[in-house]
């Protein structure tokens, strides 16, 4: 069903152009036939070609200016001969007239001479060359008239015929036009021969992208210049191809034909007779009847000139027969002849009385093909040779008879074959990336809105040339959907965000008045230690399978509830000064598992609070060692997350620093402990990424220690 379906879509684009074709080509073999029945000098043999030209454009007026010469070899066999001026006929027509040319008297006049130029100028040329000049009253004032003032009568002719020209075109574009104008003008789009394979582009749109001029040699001027070049290409060789077979095959049978007629003349002389008419020097009874057998090959022979008989003697070349095809007989019985300086390689096989090859060589007479036949006499001894002279300048004749059909059909089918690529490559190669180079230059990035409306105007193309150009379109359209729902799904991740900050905010501000621990400054100062120490590793290459820009934006918004669990710690354990107990240290070293179980229930409660997984590892492992000496699992090595692991050197650092239980260290020497403890209590590559930092750590360090 759905391949009917296309088919019908496709059937639907090109009816009506092939119903344009069949009447085109019955106005024009119908306005042929009715002139030559009433014997007038015009045919209306291009009004077809006109019309169709004027209503669908290059592709179907080439099929009937092609075809009208096809059918027209049923009427004349040198109708194929005109094919290349119906062509011209066709693209000039289309040429003009979609060429942005206003319609007036000056535009048709500008046709109407150019037609009369390829059919008045060209046709005659072509009517003089085949001997195609007909006389007839019509013409007969003209050619009598230039006969009586001196000029040949080809001159006239060819006046003659450039003014009926004149009229016949006039006549044919007329009544084309006629035609034409009473089809409406809304309607012109349907007979226009198409074959979208997608939502087909207004006219308006293809002619404001070809005027933006975009690129200087676009790919529709590529694929017109590749296919003009090799097409080019392609019809040289093969005329050079086709025309050298056929003079070899024309050579080749000329050949022939001299070998065989040499070999019956050979038969028809008696070796015998040959010593006595020439010792003799006298003719007998039967020296004229085989002289007469001879002029009878001669006459029945196609382009045969010459038969001779010769003895070949030191002293040149003993005439025994020599027959013309003119005057009969040239050479008399007896003389002798020099040797032809064409034969001179072969003068020891003619004493000898071997076989010799045909000769193709240049005379006096002309480009001759020679064929000599040795004739014995009853002892089987070569006493003579018969020669056959074949003409071959006829073969020139043939050949440029034989090189204007095929140049004709040739240079049809040549620019039929241009046209069709031109035609196939426009609807299934340009015109789909035209429209979605069109498309994609109205594209806005403004908003979620203008994202989403791209995806809906690019599938408005459809697309369907079931080829790489498909591919193309739909991996874009993809790629363009994909972009739509990145852009919806980021947005509602940064509003989540937004939304988490703004509970963040509210929690560390709840924390800071209710509760007696690190005070803000210090949660931003640790919070910018991590990015930074994040930044240096993904620089640096670390952990690129696990470490990424998405993961640190998610480790750096979550970095200030590291602590959040302190939130479920008694005050008094909290502000208390000095070692606490056993017991006071496990409650207080519980407050891991509570930030942990906060956070969690935060995600619960908050959609697309994915984000927070980090904010959870940063609360339960943040006093995890890498030798597995921490709490509150014990964990050790890259069993602990990234998050706690780069965490745990920022608190450590900034505690020494601002002498936070313990005696305050110097900046500098700061980074000599946290060095120490590389693969002891921190990841080595953590250690590594923190002290290559070192400059920025210290400018955060000073600006948190300003800020006291």
């Amino acid at each position: 069903m759905l391949k009917r379906h296309k088919k019908s879509k496709y059937w639907e684009q090109v009816k009506i152009p092939i119903v344009v074709v069949v009447v085109g080509l019955f106005m024009n073999i119908g306005g042929k036939l009715v002139a030559l029945k009433l014997g007038l000098p015009v045919y209306l043999d291009t009004s077809g070609t006109i019309l169709s030209a004027l209503l669908c454009g290059y592709l179907p007026s080439i099929v009937v200016a092609m075809l009208t010469n096809i059918f027209g070899m049923l009427i004349s066999s040198n109708s194929m001969f005109y094919d290349p001026i119906n062509i011209m006929i066709a693209l000039s027509t289309v040429a003009i007239t979609r060429s942005g040319m206003k319609r007036s008297i000056k535009s048709h006049t500008l046709l109407v001479l150019i037609y009369t130029f390829f059919g008045g100028i060209l046709g005659g040329l072509i009517s003089i060359a085949l001997g195609n000049t007909g006389y007839s009253n019509y013409n007969a004032f003209i050619v009598n008239y230039f006969l009586d003032k001196g000029m040949p009568f080809s001159t006239g002719w060819y006046i003659a015929n450039l003014f009926f020209e004149l009229i016949d075109k006039t006549l044919a574009f007329c009544f084309a036009l006629v035609l034409f104008n009473l089809v409406p003008r809304e309607l012109y789009y349907k007979f226009d021969l198409s074959l979208w394979f997608q939502e087909p582009m207004s006219l308006e749109e293809i002619i404001a992208y070809e005027r933006q001029k975009r690129f200087k040699f676009n790919i529709r001027h590529k694929i017109v210049t590749v296919i003009i070049i090799f097409s080019s290409f392609i019809a040289f060789i093969s005329i050079m191809i086709y025309m050298t077979l056929f003079r070899n095959y024309m050579i080749d049978t000329r050949t022939d034909m001299a070998v065989n007629a040499s070999r019956v003349a050979a038969e028809m002389i008696d070796g015998d007779t040959v010593e006595n008419y020439l010792e003799s020097m006298t003719k007998d009874e039967e020296y004229y009847e085989t002289e007469q057998r001879l002029l009878t090959l001669l006459e029945n022979t196609s382009s045969c000139r010459f038969i001779y008989a010769y003895k070949f003697k030191s002293d040149g070349c003993h005439v025994i027969f020599d027959l013309d095809e003119n005057t009969k007989t040239t050479q008399a019985l007896g003389s002798v002849v020099t040797f032809d300086t064409v034969f001179l390689p072969y003068i020891d096989d003619f004493l000898n009385g071997d076989e010799t090859v045909p000769v193709l060589a240049k005379t006096q007479y002309g480009y001759l093909i020679t064929s000599y036949s040795p004739v014995y006499d009853s002892n089987g001894k070569c006493v003579c040779y018969v020669a056959v002279d074949i003409k071959v300048d006829e073969m020139v004749n043939h050949l440029l008879v034989f090189f204007g059909k095929y140049l004709s059909i040739f240079f049809g089918a040549l620019v039929l074959f241009i046209s069709f690529g031109i035609w196939i490559s426009k609807y299934g190669l340009v015109y789909p990336l035209d429209s979605m180079t069109v498309t994609l230059d109205k594209f806005q990035y403004k908003d979620e809105y203008d994202r989403q409306q791209n995806v809906d105007i690019f599938k408005k193309i459809n697309i369907r040339t079931g080829d790489e150009i498909q591919g193309l379109y739909e991996n874009i359209l993809s790629l363009t959907e994909e972009n739509a729902k990145y852009s919806m799904e980021n947005r509602q991740k940064m509003e989540n965000i937004e939304l988490a900050k703004e509970n963040m905010a509210i929690l560390v501000s709840k924390i800071l008045e209710y509760r007696n621990y690190d005070g803000i400054e210090r949660v931003e100062t640790r919070k910018r230690y991590v990015e930074v120490t994040l930044n240096k590793m993904l620089e640096l290459g670390y952990y690129k399978d696990i470490l990424t820009k998405s993961l640190i934006t998610d480790i750096v918004i979550c970095a200030p509830f590291y602590d959040i669990g302190k939130i479920g710690i008694s005050e008094d354990i909290l502000s208390r000064e000095g070692s606490l107990n056993e017991e006071e240290q496990e409650i207080l070293n519980n407050h891991t598992v509570i930030g942990y179980k906060l956070m969690s229930e935060i995600m619960e409660n908050m959609p697309d609070a994915a984000f927070l997984a980090e904010a959870k590892n940063l609360a339960l492992y943040h006093h995890e060692n890498w030798d597995g000496s921490g709490y509150p699992k014990g964990l050790k090595g890259e069993e602990i997350p990234l998050a706690g692991r780069v965490m745990a050197v920022a608190i450590e650092y900034d505690k020494l620093i601002i002498g936070h239980e313990g005696e305050e260290l110097d900046l500098h020497r700061a980074f000599f402990y946290i060095n120490s403890q590389s693969a002891k209590l921190f990841d080595p590559l953590v250690v590594d990424a923190f002290v290559k930092s070192r400059n920025e750590i210290i400018e955060i360090a000073k600006d948190s220690i300003d800020k006291l």
